[in-house]
């Protein structure tokens, strides 16, 4: 798309796409980073928890499901009367604050591609009550 020319971007964003372009994630031999958990474990920022607090408590679906059945016996498979999430922090304790920030960011996205940027006043009001600028 840079190449395209078709989009232009502000220095800190095109810094943002470059570091992520340029991000090397070790080689395993194992499906290591195949499982998304993992990769965004290893990624780190948070990234693992808010994945879970967005598929295993926002949204129904197969990662959510996971949550509640264990099928790593050959023989059997356990089923949970609460979700599970190992030695991941559970995400119910902090879904609420999970889903304000992932709103957050996504209308700050929104924000940078209008015209002006409305919202930006407003934005940096919110994010410095609830300490995320």
């Amino acid at each position: 798309m840079d190449e395209g020319g078709i989009f232009t971007y502000g220095d800190e964003i095109a810094a943002i796409a470059d570091t992520v372009a340029a991000a090397s994630i070790p080689s395993s031999a194992t499906d290591t980073f195949i499982a998304t958990a993992h990769l965004l474990g290893s990624l780190g920022n948070g990234l693992k928890e808010i994945w879970i607090g967005e598929t295993q408590v926002s949204h129904s679906g197969i990662a959510a499901a996971r949550a509640f059945f264990d099928d790593s016996k050959p023989d059997a498979v356990h089923l949970f009367d609460a979700p599970q999430y190992g030695t991941a922090p559970n995400p119910d304790e902090a879904s609420p604050f999970m889903a304000f920030m992932l709103l957050y960011f996504g209308m700050q996205a929104f924000n940078e591609i209008m015209a002006g940027q409305p919202w930006a006043a407003e934005l940096d009001r919110i994010g410095q009550r609830a300490g995320l600028a």
